[in-house]
């Protein structure tokens, strides 16, 4: 995987969020990679109150492919302690090719399979 980065702003709010990925598909043709794809998020420390996007249908061509992924619905976080414990999602992109129901993590180029991404609080609560 190349990057990952939400299509706008991420906030706690009720507005459907898409993500852009980069991926390079290094397979020899006619291999054309097809799968679905979603955000899965975690909130350090504990990791609690996981969130993840709907999932999204894609096929890779060789080479360089940028998809879309989501939408992911935020959801209301106003109050400023909740938001302050899931200001920054440890974000992953999952895959899945097959019937069954378990995705796996993409890893990025270096090894790692998660980026921290910042959300801001939603509203105007206290």
């Amino acid at each position: 995987m190349l990057y990952l980065q939400p299509e706008t702003e991420l906030i706690w709010d009720k507005e459907p969020r898409q993500f852009r990925v980069g991926l390079c598909n290094a397979n020899p043709p006619p291999a054309v990679p097809q799968g679905k794809y979603k955000i899965a998020m975690t909130f350090p420390p504990g990791n609690t109150g996981a969130t993840e996007s709907k999932p999204s249908v894609a096929e890779l061509k060789p080479g360089f492919n940028e998809i879309s992924v989501g939408p992911w619905i935020p959801g209301l976080e106003n109050h400023k302690t909740n938001c302050a414990v899931r200001a920054n999602a440890e974000t992953q992109v999952m895959y899945n090719d097959t019937p069954d129901p378990f995705y796996h993590a993409l890893t990025w180029y270096n090894g790692n399979d998660r980026v921290t991404l910042p959300i801001k609080c939603g509203g105007n609560f206290p």
